[in-house]
């Protein structure tokens, strides 16, 4: 961070030593290193060096928003999990209700078996299955992502 700081400075000052002109051009203005032309205006840059108060007073207020930034980054990630944590449930319903609806068009045959007429029926059934486990594999993978965020947030204290 100090380096470039330090960097900053060395290019500021740099460019504060050149000499900067107006010049009025066709009804423009615009500015540029050399006269363009003998109306050119050089231009005085006043360079305002801040009180040591001023710099402290900064960096009180830079603090305080990188903290209240932190915090509000946490807030959202919190609000977000509650959401998926919504959407979680709805999906489970959701799922819940397709996938009965089919059951009910099978028939036990006994030891936890079912049989149905209607062969697509199972096809469809077990795509249910797998589509539901991927859905909530991928909200669960948002959710810890979230959580990891909200670890490292709370560590920067």
């Amino acid at each position: 961070m100090s380096r470039f700081v330090l960097l900053i400075s060395l290019c500021f000052g740099l460019a504060v030593q050149a000499d900067i002109y107006k010049c009025h051009d066709n009804g423009q203005v615009h500015y540029q290193d050399k006269p363009c032309n003998a109306q050119s205006e050089k231009v005085e840059i006043k360079i305002h060096q801040p009180s040591k108060q001023d710099i402290e007073q900064q960096n009180k207020l830079t603090a305080a928003y990188n903290e209240n930034s932190r915090i509000y980054q946490i807030n959202m990630l919190k609000q977000e999990n509650r959401a998926l944590q919504k959407q979680k449930i709805a999906l489970e319903k959701e799922n819940k209700a397709r996938y009965d609806e089919l059951q009910n068009q099978t028939y036990d045959v006994g030891n936890g078996m079912i049989a149905t007429r209607d062969p697509a029926l199972l096809e469809n059934m077990r795509g249910i299955v797998e589509q539901h486990v991927q859905q909530l594999k991928s909200l669960q993978q948002e959710i810890d992502n979230n959580k990891r965020q909200i670890k490292a947030l709370s560590a920067q204290q």
